[in-house]
């Protein structure tokens, strides 16, 4: 994985959440993020054979197209 961010750890008001690092509670760049993303940096990630991408991680089940439609507008915003 080259880069992580959290889909869950944000305020959620009605239908719109706002992730964490769009609170003002922490930057986006305040440590350990990099513009919002946990970055992997490890050397280790170019000697494999496994594709580096992208993720979120979300620590919820659900069938909301509400919620679903909120982490892509707001990766999409990164």
């Amino acid at each position: 994985m080259k880069q992580d961010t959290l889909g869950d750890i944000g305020i959620e008001e009605k239908t719109a959440f706002t992730p964490l690092c769009d609170t003002g509670l922490t930057g986006k760049n305040d440590f350990p993020f990099s513009g919002g993303w946990l970055v992997n940096g490890h050397p280790v990630l170019n000697k494999s054979n496994l594709p580096v991408v992208n993720a979120v991680t979300v620590n919820k089940v659900s069938d909301s197209e509400i919620q679903k439609q909120q982490l892509i507008n707001n990766l999409h915003r990164r």
